[in-house]
């Protein structure tokens, strides 16, 4: 799913042009066959959520990500560990709708 909202503690912010965002990830992500869902959330944020993603095919598509928005991309490691002061008492961080990030970078569904 695209990032939407920032945090309820204003943090972390979401990514500031969320048009540039969902345009630039429905174009990666399409490339690989992913299924794409475009809604809004609640608040009338309206983000893009796909379907149908392999570990590899999210990182591929993520790095491309990054590179097509002039964004630097840590591996998803490095990520978990800036964001580690969210993780629950497992050690996980929540992503959004199920999806938590490990400590070795791992994506999972709860």
């Amino acid at each position: 799913m695209t990032a939407t909202a920032g945090e309820d503690d204003r943090s972390k912010a979401p990514y500031p042009n969320q048009e540039r965002l969902i345009e630039h990830a429905a174009s990666i992500f399409s490339a690989f066959g992913a299924s794409a869902r475009h809604a809004s959330d609640l608040h009338g944020r309206r983000y893009v959520e796909f379907t149908g993603l392999s570990q590899t095919q999210i990182e591929q598509g993520g790095q491309s990500l990054a590179n097509a928005l002039g964004l630097e991309l840590s591996d998803m490691a490095e990520i978990w560990a800036e964001l580690s002061d969210a993780a629950d008492e497992d050690g996980l961080v929540y992503l959004s709708d199920g999806m938590y990030l490990t400590d070795d970078g791992q994506l999972i569904e709860r």
